[in-house]
C-alpha cells in the first residue's frame, strides 16, 4: 500500500529507473566491445598512414623511384618492338626516361605474362601509368578482401569490406607494395577469385584464374598440386591451357627466343643474384645465411658473415630446405579432406618453396589466415592455437621489424656501402618465414580438429533427432 501511494505521488510523466549492478559477466562484455573497438580504430588509423604512405610515392620526385618502372620500360620496350628484357637502366635511356636513383643493373624479373598484363600501360605517359597501376592494385585489393570476407561471413557488406581493406594497407606487406608498384595485390586477387570458383564447382574457370596467376607470377605453381591430388582435371586442364595461351602469346608478341630467353637465362639469374640476400625471406636463403652469409651484388642490404664458413654446402642446405618442406606440405594435404584446407595450405607452401621471396609476397598469407581463423571459431578459440595465430599474423603483417629495426640495432660500418650485422641476426630476419611455416602447420592441425568437432556435433545431432522421435 505503502509502495503504491509513492508511485501515485510521482509527478506525472515520470518513470522509475531501475539500476542494475555491473557484474563480472556485464562488465566483460563492456570491456570485450571497448577492445573490439579499440583495435579496429587502431586498424583504420593504420591503414589511412599506409595509404597516404603509398600514395606518397606518386609525387613527381618520388614515382621514378618505384619498382614500377620496370613494367613501364617492359611495356615500352614490346610496343618500339626492342628487346624488353636488357636492364630498366638501358630501356630508360632509349626512351628518355631520367631515373632520379639507380634501377636495377639486371633484366626485369618479371615473367612474359606480366609484361602482357603491362603492356597497355606503354600508350600512356609514366607518372598517369604508375597512378593507374596504383589503382589497379587497390582495385585487386578490394576484391581479394571482399571474396575472402563473404567466404568468412556472407552477411558482411560493403562498408564493412571497405573498412577491412583500408584497415589492410597498414600492414606492412600492403603498403610497401603500393609503394614500390609490385604486383602482390593482383597475385592475392588471382588467387582469391581461383579459390572461389572452384569451391563452388566452376573447375574451368577456377583454374584458368589459377593459370593466369601462374602465368603472372611462378610462385603460384604449388597451387596445381591441389587440383591434381583432388583429380579435378577440368581444372588442371584449364589452367593449364591458359598458362600455354600467355606463353603463345607472349612468343607471338616478343619473339620466341626473348620468351626462352628469359625462362633459360634471366630468371636463373636474378635468382642467383638475390638467393642470399638479406631481405630475401625464402626458405631457401638458410643454406646461404648459415654456410656463406648474406649480400647480392645487384642490391644493398645488410651484410652478414655465415654461421659455419662452408659454402660448398649452401646450395645443397637450400635445395635439402625447400624439398623438405614441399614433402611435408604434401604429407599434411592429404591429411586433410575438405577442399579449402588444402588450397590454404598450398597457398602458405608457395611462399616456402620459392627460391626468391620479398615481403611484399606475404599478402597471399591471408588466405591460410582466414581458413585458421574459421577452424579457431569452430574450435571455440583454444588458447595456446590462438595465442600462436595471433602472433604469427603479426609477425607476416610486420616484416620490417625484422628486416630493418631490429639489424639497425646491432649494425656496424662495413668496408663499403653496406652495414654489417651479426649471423644470429640474419637468422632472425627469417621471423616472418617462420610465420608462415607456423601457419602451414597450424592450418593443417586446425583444420582436422575442426573437422572431427563438426563431424561430432553431426553425430550428436543426429542422435538427438532419433531419440526424440
Amino acid at each position: 500500500m505503502g509502495t503504491r501511494l509513492k508511485a501515485l505521488q510521482r509527478p506525472p510523466g515520470t518513470t522509475k529507473v531501475f539500476q542494475r549492478p555491473i557484474g563480472p559477466i556485464h562488465s566483460a562484455v563492456v570491456t570485450t566491445r571497448l577492445a573490439r573497438r579499440a583495435i579496429a580504430a587502431l586498424g583504420l588509423g593504420c591503414g589511412v598512414a599506409g595509404l597516404w604512405l603509398a600514395m606518397q610515392s606518386l609525387r613527381p620526385e618520388y614515382v621514378y623511384r618505384k619498382d614500377f618502372i620496370q613494367e613501364y620500360v617492359l611495356a615500352r620496350a614490346i610496343r618500339a618492338g626492342i628487346n624488353p628484357y636488357l636492364p630498366p637502366s638501358e630501356l630508360a635511356a632509349v626512351f628518355r626516361i631520367d631515373l632520379t636513383a639507380p634501377t636495377f643493373p639486371h633484366p626485369t624479373p618479371h615473367p612474359p605474362g606480366l609484361a602482357l598484363v603491362s603492356w597497355p600501360m606503354a600508350w600512356l605517359p609514366y607518372p598517369r601509368a604508375a597512378a593507374l597501376w596504383m589503382g589497379i592494385e587497390l582495385s585487386c585489393l578490394v576484391a581479394g578482401v571482399a571474396l575472402l570476407a563473404r567466404w568468412y561471413n556472407p552477411k558482411v557488406n560493403w562498408r564493412t569490406i571497405l573498412l577491412v581493406s583500408l584497415a589492410a594497407t597498414g600492414s606492412e606487406v600492403v603498403w610497401r607494395d603500393l609503394l614500390l608498384g609490385q604486383s602482390g595485390t593482383l597475385l592475392f586477387a588471382l588467387l582469391a577469385v581461383s579459390w572461389a570458383w572452384l569451391r563452388s564447382g566452376r573447375d574451368g574457370l577456377g583454374g584458368a584464374a589459377l593459370g593466369v596467376a601462374i602465368a603472372l607470377k611462378l610462385t603460384a605453381w604449388p597451387m596445381m598440386v591441389v587440383l591434381i591430388v583432388a583429380r579435378r582435371w577440368a581444372g588442371v586442364v584449364a589452367a593449364g591451357a591458359t598458362i600455354a595461351i600467355a606463353q603463345v602469346a607472349a612468343v607471338a608478341v616478343m619473339g620466341l627466343s626473348t620468351v626462352a630467353g628469359y625462362y633459360l637465362h634471366v630468371a636463373p639469374l636474378v635468382a642467383t643474384l638475390y638467393r642470399a640476400s638479406f631481405l630475401n625471406l625464402s626458405p631457401a636463403s638458410l643454406g646461404w645465411r648459415l654456410f656463406d652469409g648474406t649480400g647480392s651484388a645487384a642490391a644493398i642490404s645488410y651484410l652478414a658473415p655465415p654461421v659455419a664458413a662452408l659454402p660448398s654446402l649452401a646450395p645443397i642446405a637450400s635445395y635439402a630446405v625447400a624439398l623438405a618442406i614441399l614433402v611435408f606440405a604434401v604429407w599434411q594435404m592429404f591429411r586433410i579432406a575438405e577442399f579449402d584446407a588444402r588450397f590454404a595450405l598450398m597457398v602458405a607452401t608457395s611462399l616456402l618453396v620459392s627460391p626468391i621471396v620479398w615481403d611484399h609476397y606475404l599478402l597471399v598469407a591471408a588466405i591460410p589466415g582466414l581458413i585458421i581463423a574459421a577452424n579457431l571459431r569452430t574450435l571455440g578459440y583454444p588458447r595456446r592455437s590462438t595465442a600462436l595465430a595471433i602472433a604469427g599474423a603479426v609477425l607476416v603483417a610486420l616484416p620490417g621489424v625484422w628486416l630493418a629495426l631490429v639489424p639497425g640495432w646491432f649494425a656496424r660500418p662495413g668496408s663499403g656501402r653496406e652495414e654489417v650485422v651479426p649471423a644470429a641476426i640474419s637468422l632472425l630476419a627469417l621471423m616472418p618465414t617462420v610465420a608462415v611455416l607456423t601457419g602451414l602447420v597450424l592450418c593443417a592441425a586446425t583444420s582436422r580438429e575442426a573437422a572431427k568437432r563438426m563431424a561430432s556435433s553431426m553425430v550428436n545431432s543426429q542422435q538427438s533427432t532419433v531419440d526424440s522421435a
